[in-house]
């Protein structure tokens, strides 16, 4: 996926004004600025079972788990000229969920995993 743009942490420079409303100086901000870019690339692997073998009450059990795998890199470089990865993209990432629905009654009990990288 190629991504034009993207909203990142930045600093910009910005004139605040004085008690009289007078700009006079310029100081950095940090802010959400948007970014110049990039590319993410990976894969998906999902798993979804019914449990619907088991006796009742039990066979409304079900489970669904994934892992994704989404590496990218931005217009940002780091000190040696290496491409940084897009701000805030998760390399790395897995869910867990085991449900039950049966009749009115619906549960879900997920797991999240992330790991930035």
């Amino acid at each position: 996926m190629v991504i034009e743009s993207f909203v990142e942490n930045g600093i910009v420079m910005q004139g605040l004004p004085d008690i009289d409303g007078v700009i006079r100086r310029e100081v950095p901000v940090t802010t959400e600025i948007n970014g110049q870019g990039g590319d993410i690339k990976g894969f998906e692997v999902v798993y979804q079972q019914a449990f619907d073998f088991l006796p009742a009450p039990f066979d409304g059990l079900g489970t669904s788990v994934n892992f994704t795998y989404a590496p990218s890199d931005s217009a940002n470089v780091d000190v040696y000229g290496k491409s940084l990865p897009i701000q805030d993209n998760s390399e790395k990432s897995a869910n867990a969920v085991l449900w039950y629905e049966k009749g009115p009654l619906q549960l879900r009990l997920a797991l999240t995993t992330v790991v930035i990288v």
